[in-house]
């Protein structure tokens, strides 16, 4: 085993002492020697051991990437958010309007469908104005409150919805799911505009995404809090985990 070698100590002599030394001090000073030397010898090698769970995550945090604050300017239930690392990390800047909050890790309109994994998060805060419910189309509908848009949700056939929380948001009511879909229903998630005549231009769940999608209420309006992800991609747990950890750092001002 290599063990870190620390400056090692040396006999101090007193000049003008007149101190003789017999074989058997001799012999005392080489057992206090070597004592001293295993003492220090054991202490560098046992250093690293030593170590706590808690030192331990405060060395796994100084390696973690720091989390960026986002508060919001133009959106219309205004908040404050700690974003996920891969925001940070891939550079992505928010886009905002009164309706939609969004950043993408990647545009891979002109790439493969669906995108590469690690190339393809997206997330959005939305609180729309209108829908465009499947058996209502082309016409679209105005937003519904809490309650109705969940029940909503669950009716849509081509909507398959696993993995479903009850929690809270920011102290408000919320269900948390993952989301995929078997087919692409236009404008199914909500218009961030409440002049859209084409269901096209408003936010949908598409059959080659996977969501994790959460539900918020409030006080009569939803708020969307919504990660897309690559519907194969391995690290889809991971990517909830953090998504469930920025939902806890919400807050609505």
């Amino acid at each position: 085993m290599n063990v870190r070698r620390r400056g090692g100590t040396r006999a101090e002599h007193h000049r003008g002492a007149e101190v003789r030394i017999g074989w058997a001090a001799r012999g005392h000073a080489a057992i206090a020697g070597t004592v001293l030397v295993l003492l220090v010898s054991g202490c560098a090698s046992a250093a690293p051991a030593a170590s706590t769970p808690a030192a331990a995550a405060a060395a796994a945090s100084t390696s973690a990437p720091a989390l960026v604050s986002y508060s919001s300017t133009q959106f219309r239930l205004p908040f404050r958010v700690a974003l996920p690392a891969w925001v940070t990390a891939s550079h992505a800047s928010a886009s905002e309007s009164p309706g939609a909050v969004t950043w993408d890790q990647s545009d891979c309109s002109a790439g493969a469908t669906p995108c590469p994994d690690g190339s393809d998060l997206k997330l959005r805060f939305l609180s729309p104005y209108t829908l465009y419910r499947p058996l209502d189309a082309p016409a679209p509908s105005p937003m519904p409150g809490y309650a109705l848009y969940m029940a909503y949700l669950q009716s849509v056939s081509a909507l398959h919805i696993t993995d479903k929380v009850s929690t809270t948001v920011a102290g408000r009511p919320a269900t948390v799911m993952t989301v995929t879909a078997s087919a692409t229903l236009h404008g199914d998630v909500g218009c961030e505009q409440p002049g859209y005549e084409d269901a096209g231009d408003c936010y949908s769940f598409r059959d080659d995404l996977r969501s994790r999608f959460a539900v918020v209420d409030v006080g009569g309006k939803v708020l969307i809090i919504w990660l897309r992800a690559n519907p194969v991609g391995p690290n889809f747990a991971a990517e909830s985990a953090e998504f469930a950890t920025m939902l806890t750092s919400v807050q609505l001002r």
